[in-house]
């Protein structure tokens, strides 16, 4: 499991998901812990949730301890990848 950290409760960028995704490409299961993150950007959710769900389809993430606009946000790139995904097959979030 991988805590999510950031030291004023709120992760917003594109750059901070990239940093966090590159250490858990080589994952086949990702848990990320929002513990004490009260808000995420848009940029930062769709990046993980979307970009990197599409580019590595066979990683499963599962966001844990997510506050309600954390879950919101996490729930708009979802929802997202799911529009863009070709029928029959997307990646796994749970």
């Amino acid at each position: 499991m991988h805590h999510v950290e950031h030291g004023e409760g709120k992760l917003v960028t594109r750059s901070q998901a990239k940093r966090l995704t590159s250490l858990q490409a080589s994952h086949a299961h990702v848990n990320l812990d929002f513990a004490g993150i009260t808000e995420i950007g848009q940029a930062f959710a769709d990046e993980i949730f979307r970009v990197f769900a599409q580019a590595h389809p066979q990683i499963r993430i599962t966001p844990l301890n997510t506050a309600p606009a954390v879950a919101q946000m996490i729930k708009r790139a979802v929802a997202a990848r799911a529009a863009q995904a070709p029928q029959g097959g997307s990646a796994t979030t749970d």
